[in-house]
């Protein structure tokens, strides 16, 4: 809900339409609680986010010839760079682009290559930003404030970070410890937010070292910034190519 949340403080009027997830199923119940073409017509825009799962659903729940109906502009961001061979994105690159008028890729060499725009992440500085100081004469939590863990990654372990991680840690000595892991606040519902929000900008707030593992797309993941919005100092590695 970040996206809607920033645009409403902004001013904007948003009809916020969420989907249950990144694989299309239960396709008749989602289409009930979707707005119809003539309701998305009455908009200023479109915004298709997360498109390369996104548009997976709109064709399911719209179809194209529907989908073509509509007279306002559709605005693509991706959150994904094109090379994703285990998502199939090299090939679906034309389906992808022919549902939206405008495209904003997150990695630079996608949009040289298939002449979108490139936009990188920032953070939303309302949820991520240095912890609150009790007093107005306390240390910034940048500069100076005792940091909980010295060197930490958040997010997920799959196999290219898990097979890293392991490689970094024969060059670690016995002194420093690299905590690893996901932060989040779950129910029996599923994840709470914005609780889990908050809590892992708590959480950031307490690296001084945020050393992020490398992602399996080629480009800077948006926990980059938010880490840093934070106050953590951030270590990436260092991507190939035009990324």
């Amino acid at each position: 809900g970040g996206y809607a949340q920033a645009l409403r403080r902004a001013g904007h009027d948003v009809l916020d339409i969420p989907l249950p997830g990144n694989q299309v199923s239960n396709v008749e119940a989602v289409r009930a609680t979707l707005p119809s073409i003539e309701t998305l017509n009455s908009c200023d825009c479109i915004l298709s986010l997360y498109h390369e799962y996104a548009q997976l659903w709109l064709a399911a729940v719209y179809g194209y010839e529907a989908w073509g109906r509509l007279k306002v502009p559709v605005i693509a961001r991706f959150d994904e760079s094109m090379d994703r061979a285990d998502l199939g994105l090299p090939a679906r690159v034309p389906e992808l682009m022919r549902w939206a008028s405008y495209h904003s890729f997150p990695a630079i060499q996608d949009a040289k290559k298939f002449g979108g725009q490139w936009l990188p992440y920032g953070a939303d500085t309302l949820m991520f930003r240095p912890p609150e100081r009790e007093a107005l004469n306390a240390p910034s939590s940048i500069e100076g404030e005792a940091k909980t863990y010295d060197l930490a990654f958040i997010g997920s372990l799959y196999p290219i970070r898990a097979a890293y991680l392991q490689q970094l840690a024969e060059n670690l000595d016995n002194t420093i410890t690299f905590r690893c892991g996901s932060v989040g606040v779950q129910t029996l519902d599923g994840m709470k937010e914005p609780e889990s929000t908050r809590l892992l900008a708590e959480e950031y707030g307490k690296i001084k070292v945020f050393f992020c593992l490398p992602p399996m797309s080629r480009l800077i993941v948006a926990k980059v910034f938010d880490a840093m919005a934070c106050g953590a100092f951030m270590m990436y590695p260092r991507l190939p190519g035009a990324a």
